[in-house]
Formats: structure tokens, C-alpha cells, sequence
């Protein structure tokens, strides 16, 4: 129920975008280490904020795609 408000709150007021809601280093960094599987707990990744807002989680040893994810708390 919560969500469906929120996600209506969001398309009824589109002048709330991702700049509205700010990315902390340490909301991203727990954010990367959550998308951790069991097996790669303990492995140096790397979490920034870009200037979008976004949380970019870079995984170097990963292969392909899964290298790299870019997330907005909005998503």
C-alpha cells in the first residue's frame, strides 16, 4: 500500500527528480556491499555518487555487465 502511494506521489509530481534526493557515500557504499552475494563478501568494490545523483558500484572482478550497476534512490 505504501508503495503504490509513493509511486504515485512520484508520477503526479514530476518536478521530483533524483537531484531532489541526495546520495550519500555511505548510503551507496552499503548499498554496493547489499548487492554482495555470500561467496564475494570481503571483496574491495567501489561505490560513488555521481553528479546525477545516482550510486554507481563498481565490482573489478566481475566480468561484463555485472562489472558495473548505477542505481538512483528513486528507482
Amino acid at each position: 500500500m505504501v508503495l503504490v502511494l509513493y509511486v504515485n506521489l512520484i508520477k503526479s509530481s514530476p518536478a521530483r527528480t533524483i537531484r531532489s534526493i541526495s546520495c550519500s557515500q555511505d548510503w551507496c557504499s552499503e548499498y554496493c556491499d547489499s548487492n554482495l552475494d555470500a561467496t564475494e563478501k570481503g571483496k574491495k568494490f567501489m561505490a560513488r555518487c555521481l553528479q546525477t545523483q545516482e550510486c554507481q558500484c563498481l565490482y573489478p572482478w566481475r566480468q561484463g555487465t555485472d562489472s558495473m550497476m548505477t542505481w538512483s534512490r528513486m528507482n
